[in-house]
């Protein structure tokens, strides 16, 4: 059993080596069989980095796959079509994973082999399903996932069987694509799991949450879980009673993270006037 890291990267240079690193570093670097690197379509010298970068660590299998650009869904499928391993692991190309992470994960699959997918928490926030706080190992459900978006994409783990299985990330969609892919796994009935341990850190090179990237597009990603969570009520899967709470909710949600990202504007602001 090997794991395969796959990395979308796009106008990346600034932070991919750090992320490399971090991946390279772990405790348990010997499960990784190779890092599979997706330049989809990069303007900046992020290919010419990561070529040095293989050069400089030949102690790993560092692949890197250059295509034209066609957004993260695609650049991820593609690396999954490409990789060897019976398990795959993703990164994004702005996030970092602490050292432990991969150990402390397949500690958990090794005595839980029901487990077909595998999450976990980041930036030390526990995940909480409205006020319920998760703090076991916790099977989700797809009502889980209504309420909550979760786990972070560069958190998960996944067989390799599953994700041919359920068709990988839905390309062409650019919000919410990782939603998706969750929610198939999970209305499949695979054995999706979230391990409540924070083992990454994410966005750490952004000033806040929702500063740029495609995060910070929040109506887009207000579209994408109404446009996900209607698709659930016309296959059936939830009920048109909890599809309309689910409207309001998304809406107030919604609301929150204008509110937090104002917040957060007018913070960052000061901040520099200060300094």
């Amino acid at each position: 059993m090997a794991i395969s890291v796959v990395i979308p990267v796009y106008n990346s240079e600034k932070t991919i080596v750090q992320v490399l690193d971090s991946v390279r570093k772990q405790t348990a670097v010997s499960l990784i069989q190779e890092i599979i690197v997706v330049n989809d379509g990069s303007t900046d010298r992020s290919h010419d980095i990561i070529t040095a970068y293989r050069e400089a660590h030949k102690d790993i299998i560092i692949r890197l796959i250059d295509k034209e650009n066609g957004g993260v869904a695609a650049a991820r499928n593609d690396g999954v079509r490409a990789s060897s391993g019976n398990w795959i692991a993703f990164i994004d190309a702005d996030d970092l994973w602490l050292p432990e992470k991969i150990e402390t994960q397949w500690d958990i699959l090794e005595t839980h082999p029901e487990i077909d997918f595998l999450g976990c928490n980041n930036d030390d926030i526990p995940l909480r399903i409205l006020h319920r706080k998760i703090d076991t190992l916790y099977r989700v459900t797809v009502k889980d996932l209504c309420l909550k978006s979760f786990p972070s994409s560069s958190s998960i783990l996944v067989r390799k069987t599953v994700f041919e299985k359920v068709g990988g990330f839905e390309e062409g969609v650019h919000h919410m694509e990782d939603a998706g892919f969750c929610f198939r796994v999970c209305t499949a009935g695979y054995g999706y799991y979230h391990l409540p341990v924070s083992l990454l850190r994410i966005d750490p090179f952004k000033p806040f949450y929702a500063s740029s990237g495609l995060s910070s597009h929040l109506k887009e990603m207000h579209e994408g879980e109404i446009r996900y969570s209607r698709k659930l009520k016309e296959q059936r899967i939830v009920s048109n009673g909890f599809y309309c709470s689910l409207r309001v909710f998304y809406f107030l949600k919604y609301i929150r993270r204008i509110i937090k990202k104002k917040i957060n504007q007018v913070k960052e602001k000061n901040e520099r006037i200060e300094s």
